[in-house]
C-alpha cells in the first residue's frame, strides 16, 4: 500500500507541517479551497501535506495526525479524487455520506459540497485534476461533443494496485528531468493519469469511454447519437432518428445493439438521466421541482423516471435537488 511516510529521498517540494488549526486551515485553503476546519477530539493536530505535480494533475499526500471535521463549499473549477490509505473517515458529498477506509477511494464531483470527519490515524492521497482539461480529454477520447462538463458518482470503492502503483512511483521520484519526469515521459503522464482514473471511477461517460477502444461506430449511429444529444430536451421518437440516421429502422436498431449494446431509445434515455442530474445539481430547489426539471429534459412519467434515476445514479432526484452547497460567506 503507497506509503507517504516511506518515500526514499527528500520530498519533491518542501514539506509542510504546523500544529495550529488556524495556519492548518489558512494553507490548506490555498492548496485547494476554502473551507471550514475543526477539531472534533482531544490531542494536538500535526498537519502534514506533501505534493507533486504532473501537467495539470497535482498529487497530495495528507494527515492532520488527530480528529478534524472539514467542510467546504463546491471545488467549481476542479475534480478531486481521494485514496485513504491509513485508517478511516467519513464522507458527506452532496447529499450523500459514507466511510471509507483504508485502500479505498472516490471521486469529488465539483459541483457538490463537502464534508469531512477524519480519524486522527487517517492519512489520504488527493490527486486535484482540472476540470475543464479533463473535460476536454474524456470528450476526445470518447467522441462524444457538447456532453458539458463529467458528472461522477460518489461511491467508495476498493482501487485497484496500477492506479495507486503509478502515483507511488510518482512520489520516489526525486529529480526533475529523470525517470518518469524524463521530458520525453513527463508529456505522457498527465493523459495517462487521467485516462487511469477515468477507468477506476464512475461517471457520466463511463460507457463511451469504455467503448472508446472497441470498432468504430458506423456513420449512422453516430449520426443518432448526435442528433439525440443536441435535441434532448425535445419529443424524440423513432422517426425522427430514423431521418437522422438515413437508415431503416432495423438497421438503426442492429447498429445500436452491436456497437453500444442498447436500443436506441435506451441511449436516449440514459442521455437524458445524465441530463436531468446536471440540471438538478445546478438548480436552486427554492426555484424548481423535480418534476420540472424531468418534464424540461423529455420525462413524461415521474415514477417512472424516477426509478430510472435510482437505478442509474444510487440515489433519488430529490437528494440531488436538495444538495445545496454551503454559503460561502460563511466558510471561515
Amino acid at each position: 500500500m503507497l506509503n507517504a511516510g516511506s518515500r526514499d529521498g527528500p520530498p519533491p517540494q518542501p514539506t509542510f507541517e504546523t500544529q495550529s488549526l488556524e495556519e492548518a486551515r489558512s494553507y490548506m485553503s490555498t492548496v485547494f479551497r476554502s473551507h471550514r476546519l475543526r477539531l472534533t477530539g482531544s490531542g494536538p493536530l500535526a498537519l502534514r501535506h506533501q505534493a507533486r505535480r504532473a501537467g495539470r494533475v497535482s498529487l497530495h499526500w495528507l494527515r492532520y495526525g488527530a480528529p478534524i471535521a472539514m467542510s467546504a463549499p463546491e471545488m467549481d473549477r476542479f475534480y478531486l479524487f481521494q485514496f485513504t490509505l491509513r485508517g478511516a473517515c467519513e464522507v458527506t458529498h452532496g447529499a450523500v455520506s459514507a466511510g471509507t477506509r483504508a485502500g479505498e477511494g472516490y471521486a469529488v464531483d465539483p459541483a457538490q459540497p463537502l464534508r469531512k470527519e477524519w480519524g486522527p490515524d487517517c492519512e489520504q492521497l488527493i490527486v486535484r485534476v482540472d476540470r475543464e482539461p479533463l473535460d476536454h480529454f474524456v470528450q476526445r477520447e470518447t467522441g462524444v461533443t457538447g456532453a458539458g462538463r463529467l458528472s461522477f458518482q460518489f461511491r467508495p470503492r476498493p482501487v485497484e494496485p496500477g492506479l495507486l502503483g503509478l502515483i507511488e512511483a510518482l512520489g520516489r521520484e526525486t529529480s526533475a528531468g529523470h525517470g518518469l519526469f524524463h521530458q520525453r515521459v513527463a508529456a505522457h503522464l498527465e493523459p495517462t493519469l487521467m485516462a487511469l482514473l477515468l477507468a477506476t471511477f464512475p461517471h457520466s461517460l463511463e460507457a463511451e469511454f469504455a467503448r472508446a477502444a472497441q470498432p468504430c461506430a458506423p456513420f449512422y449511429v453516430r449520426r443518432a447519437e448526435h442528433y439525440m444529444r443536441a435535441h434532448a430536451r425535445a419529443p424524440i421518437g423513432m422517426d425522427e432518428l430514423v431521418a437522422a440516421s438515413g437508415v431503416s429502422g432495423r438497421s438503426l436498431f442492429a447498429g445500436f445493439r452491436r456497437f453500444r449494446d442498447t436500443t436506441p431509445m435506451g441511449y436516449l434515455k440514459a442521455v437524458r438521466l445524465e441530463l436531468a442530474r446536471a440540471d438538478l445539481a445546478a438548480a436552486d430547489p427554492g426555484r424548481s421541482t423535480v418534476t420540472d426539471i424531468a418534464i424540461g429534459c423529455g420525462f413524461t412519467h415521474m415514477s417512472k423516471f424516477a426509478r430510472d434515476f435510482r437505478a442509474r445514479f444510487g440515489t433519488a432526484p430529490q437528494a440531488i435537488l436538495k444538495a445545496e452547497p454551503p454559503d460561502p460567506a460563511r466558510v471561515r
